[in-house]
């Protein structure tokens, strides 16, 4: 991390990395330079990013957490820049100094970045075990946001092993979590997922659009949201986790043309 764009608000589906769901990193207080490296990705500045990560993994060198978060903070920016092997690496790290911490919520948070890059790179049978042990920890914790960003990853896998029916019911499960806490970005960009599914999806066949019965009203609120939150609010929602997916990215820009068209 599928929301999802890092991710929790997502981080839940990776809207953007500086997000305003509830943030379980906020009780490492040396959070605040990987905060800024988000905001300096967030802008497209990958460079001035890594420079305040390794700035901020040399003054955690005797803090065993400060490091798991900042290689954290550093697979999401490798993700911003499509670089899904080193943000794999980068969250294998993190996982590592977690589990040595024993600290299950930084396990079950990198657990999902684990299961999302596994499923870019191809490997996802792979992804979705991940997800599914992330998941299970997300929901005996509690942490509602995360726990959204993974149920729309598992639904993104499902979508690109040509199982749009696996996808759905996925989809509608982060959505109605998106909906529970108030985020209207990744509330929106998973409707258009879902809208995508509708359309094609990956693989969808017409025996699976009867069964699925998808409401035509699914794309429709996925537009109504970008004329609500700016067509940026769509575009920046079905995001930059998509845009090497060529179905994803075709149902973003149908849905940015026709926002515009709407208004």
């Amino acid at each position: 991390m599928g929301t999802s764009g890092r991710s929790p608000s997502t981080r839940p589906v990776r809207v953007s990395l500086c997000s305003t769901s509830p943030d379980p990193r906020r009780r490492w207080p040396g959070s605040r330079p990987s905060n800024l490296a988000a905001a300096l990705a967030d802008l497209g500045r990958f460079d001035d990013a890594h420079r305040n990560l390794d700035a901020a993994l040399a003054r955690s060198r005797d803090d065993p957490a400060g490091q798991a978060w900042t290689h954290y903070y550093r697979d999401l920016v490798y993700g911003l820049q499509g670089r899904e092997a080193d943000a794999l690496d980068a969250a294998r790290r993190a996982h590592d100094l977690f589990d040595q911490l024993d600290d299950q919520l930084g396990q079950a948070i990198a657990l999902t970045d684990l299961g999302w890059y596994h499923g870019r790179l191809g490997d996802h049978r792979q992804a979705l075990d991940l997800c599914e042990r992330a998941l299970i920890l997300h929901r005996k914790l509690g942490n509602r946001p995360y726990e959204a960003h993974t149920w729309s990853c598992l639904a993104d896998t499902h979508l690109q092993l040509g199982d749009p029916a696996g996808a759905v019911p996925r989809y509608r499960q982060a959505l109605d979590l998106f909906r529970e806490f108030g985020d209207p970005y990744a509330e929106a960009s998973t409707l258009a997922h879902l809208g995508a599914c509708h359309i094609g999806g990956a693989g969808f066949r017409r025996r699976d659009e009867r069964r699925l019965r998808f409401p035509a009203r699914i794309p429709d609120q996925a537009f109504s949201y970008g004329r609500d939150t700016g067509i940026a609010g769509v575009v920046r929602g079905s995001g930059w986790r998509s845009t090497r997916d060529a179905t994803m990215s075709a149902a973003t820009s149908r849905a940015a043309a026709m926002v515009k068209a709407r208004r």
